[in-house]
């Protein structure tokens, strides 16, 4: 037991700690639901922000249009359109699913682009992320099809929630009208070794 004047050593981890989401609903106090919840969040929004980069990345290579026009000063009108501070932050609202692809590309190609000759429009294959993380407050297996990441062709929808992943196959999928722009096919570089939680 602690008494006044007694002194003692914090100990602290140099890695980060991993903490499963459902450990909110064990916590006592506002302020420790509050942390939690902040430091998933920040999470999600590192790999939406990841993600939106890649997306936009491919998208723009499909189009023949360099991803460096988005690194010009001409990039603030597209920033301003969107309602956006920075690049990072676009970036995340298109990996959380909360700016279309298909608009942000069509603003590029019409406005910072413009009077260049770009290629013709991308059909059929998606658009797709490498993950190494099964982090379950960032990627979500939906519980319709119940996929596994041992699994091929797997298939990611992008929300504030993080990545709800689905087998390509996946009824609830096929019945979303969802555009080419709105699916990502998903490839897993997970370390061997490591436990699927």
């Amino acid at each position: 037991m602690l008494r006044d004047g007694d002194r003692i050593k914090i100990i602290t981890q140099e890695k980060p700690v991993k903490f499963d989401p459902d450990i909110i609903r064990l916590c006592q106090t506002p302020r420790a639901r509050s942390e939690l919840s902040r430091v998933f969040r920040q999470k999600r929004e590192t790999l939406a922000g990841e993600i939106g980069q890649s997306l936009i990345r491919q998208e723009l290579k499909r189009w023949g249009v360099p991803f460096a026009v988005l690194e010009s000063d001409e990039a603030a009108d597209i920033l301003e359109y969107f309602g956006k501070e920075n690049l990072n932050e676009l970036f995340q609202d298109v990996g959380q699913g909360q700016l279309r692809l298909k608009e942000l590309i069509y603003e590029i190609k019409n406005g910072l682009y413009a009077g260049r000759q770009t290629l013709l429009p991308p059909t059929g294959a998606l658009n797709s992320i490498d993950l190494d993380t099964l982090d379950q407050d960032s990627v979500k297996f939906s519980q319709c099809c119940h996929p596994l990441p041992i699994e091929k062709g797997l298939l990611g929808l992008l929300s504030e929630r993080g990545l709800s992943i689905h087998k390509k196959e996946c009824p609830k999928l096929n019945e979303l009208k969802l555009q080419r722009e709105d699916v990502v096919m998903i490839r897993w570089q997970l370390k061997i070794g490591r436990a699927w939680p």
